[in-house]
């Protein structure tokens, strides 16, 4: 029987539009969890990659790169994805708004 190959995801680099997305799908999941809301991590996760084509684990430690951009504007980010030392520093012109 012969072991069936996987293919491993295309490695694209983040586009400004990935990421408006992705923060887009940050600010709603922050939004509910300051207004004490249910929010669903993984259901958010989900509609990304199939809107932007990255894989759950890049789109989870994208979430974290947010909080970090986040944390150094000191402004508060969701608890649940801890801030990462090493981020696109594109971000922090992407959260600032500009």
């Amino acid at each position: 029987m012969k072991k069936q190959e996987t293919k491993k995801p295309v490695r694209t680099p983040w586009t400004r539009k990935n990421m408006q997305d992705c923060i887009k799908g940050y600010n709603k999941m922050l939004k509910d969890e300051r207004a004490e809301k249910k929010y669903n991590k993984a259901a958010t996760n989900r509609l990304l990659v199939e809107k932007i084509g990255k894989t759950r684990g890049s789109i989870e430690m994208f979430m974290c790169n947010i909080s970090a951009a986040r944390l150094k504007q000191k402004l508060d980010f969701i608890k649940g994805y801890k801030p990462m030392p090493n981020y696109n520093k594109m971000l922090d012109e992407l959260i600032k708004g500009k």
